[in-house]
């Protein structure tokens, strides 16, 4: 790991996360209320995003 290149859960803006807080705390609620391993709750993310992208 290079210490010149950022990582990419780091922004370029000061203090900002790379995700929205609202993405990361319903993916949170997510995982504990269906009881959900953190691969199963990623994959669940991708579909919704690409159902919402291909029928929005």
């Amino acid at each position: 790991m290079s210490l010149t290149k950022p990582s990419r859960f780091i922004t370029q803006k000061r203090g900002e996360p790379s995700e929205p807080f609202q993405l990361m705390a319903g993916l949170l609620i997510l995982k504990q209320l269906e009881n959900l391993s953190n691969e199963a709750v990623i994959l669940r993310q991708k579909r919704i995003f690409i159902t919402r992208f291909l029928f929005a």
